[in-house]
């Protein structure tokens, strides 16, 4: 009965995989879990790109990133860590109206399962509704099959979120995957011949700090002014006409609160992506784009933002795009909500990120220009720890745009401006 029951499943995960490449899927984004492993080997078998996030909310972010430099990923989780989506979903792909297709394996859906994930599995559905994500049961026959593939081709065209409830129908072995042993060590070999090599964190302060605001204004009109495209006329909130500097070959994304009111107010374009919610994931949305965009990805975060989610380093780390560059605003409090002291004051950046595999790490202040010219020919991930003034006596107003419009401008940017 389980060899059916398995066979029976491995020949659906087969076909639904060819449909899902056929439409132009070519990666998963998936946090481990044991009942989608069969299915993820097989994605694997079909070359599809396997990334690994370090949690839920991560992956969401990172499949927004992907869906924005025009390719198509799939999501796959456990509602074991259900709670980690509810943040993304409700105020980055609701907000900005991203199409998502997951898959998301159903624990605590029977008698036998432990109690853990008892009261995950009975509110699961309920739960899924309530953020607007389509549901349904992950397809047991050809028909069903059908029907699913139907569902997931128009999810472009109708901007919806959809999800594949898949129960573990039989117990299955695991074994030792050599090929992550052999990837951890290599992995460790990298980081001694990093120290061999004597990389170390590069502090270029001057000793001077300027506002959060003056330093981004700086690494806009640096970094445009590398590989400047000209300037363009948009209209401000005001209704008046702005002309912008606009370079296609640098895009900017900015982290939740005041860092992208600044970005709006200093330079409005359509390369910028300004979160308005789920704090954190700048960082995780970056890595997204960056893996599938020729284009130089900056993106600009905070103490605070980057303190909620560490773990991003590791991932951008391990992934290691060369086009990436993450630039981190440091004022030890968190200036968007009062002003409150943050654990920033004690933590070195630079060095975590230096730890997680970034290439090449900066301590800086009021020394932009240098900080620049030090990174100009260098491959990324580059982190760049900026200390800056605390400034809330000057405070951009609050967005209130098309969010969902900001967005298809930055994917058109992406995509049409290619390299």
């Amino acid at each position: 009965m389980q060899a059916d029951l398995l066979s029976t499943e491995k020949q659906i995960f087969k076909k639904f995989i060819k449909k899902l490449k056929d439409q132009g899927y070519d990666a998963i984004v998936h946090v481990p879990c044991s009942i989608l492993d069969t299915f993820i080997k097989y994605c694997k078998k079909e070359n599809m790109k396997i990334i690994t996030a370090t949690d839920e909310g991560e992956a969401v972010a990172m499949i927004v990133g992907i869906y924005l430099a025009g390719s198509k990923s799939i999501l796959c989780l456990s509602n074991a860590g259900i709670g980690n989506i509810i943040n993304p979903i409700a105020t980055l792909v609701n907000v900005f109206k991203i199409p998502i297709f997951m898959i998301m394996s159903f624990r605590g859906c029977t008698e036998n399962d432990p109690p853990q994930h008892k009261f995950s599995g009975n509110i699961t559905k309920d739960f899924l509704k309530k953020l607007n994500i389509n549901t349904y049961e992950f397809p047991e026959s050809k028909e069903k099959l059908n029907k699913i593939n139907l569902k997931v081709e128009n999810i472009n065209k109708s901007k919806e979120i959809v999800c594949l409830l898949l129960k573990q129908k039989c117990k299955k072995d695991f074994h030792i995957n050599e090929k992550r042993i052999n990837l951890f060590i290599e992995k460790k070999q990298v980081r001694d011949s990093k120290e061999k090599l004597g990389l170390k964190v590069i502090d270029l302060r001057k000793g001077t700090k300027i506002s959060r605001y003056e330093t981004i204004r700086c690494f806009v009109k640096n970094l445009s002014k590398e590989t400047v495209s000209g300037r363009t006329k948009i209209i401000d909130e005001k209704g008046i006409k702005q002309s912008r500097i606009f370079s296609k070959d640098v895009a900017f994304i900015s982290t939740t609160g005041l860092t992208s009111r600044d970005l709006y107010k200093i330079n409005h374009s359509s390369q910028n992506f300004y979160m308005v919610g789920s704090l954190g994931y700048a960082s995780a949305i970056g890595l997204g784009v960056a893996l599938y965009s020729s284009k130089k990805i900056v993106i600009f975060d905070g103490d605070g933002a980057l303190l909620m989610k560490l773990g991003n380093l590791a991932t951008i780390g391990h992934y290691s795009p060369k086009n990436l560059i993450h630039i981190v605003l440091n004022n030890t409090i968190s200036e968007s909500t009062g002003g409150q002291k943050l654990s920033s004051q004690n933590i070195n950046f630079a060095e975590i990120a230096l730890n997680c595999n970034y290439r090449h790490c900066i301590i800086t202040d009021n020394n932009i220009q240098n900080t620049l010219e030090f990174i100009k020919y260098k491959e990324g991930p580059i982190f760049i720890e900026c200390k800056i003034n605390i400034d809330s006596k000057k405070l951009s107003p609050r967005l209130f745009l098309d969010f969902p419009n900001i967005g298809q401008n930055f994917y058109n940017f992406l995509n049409h401006f290619k390299l």
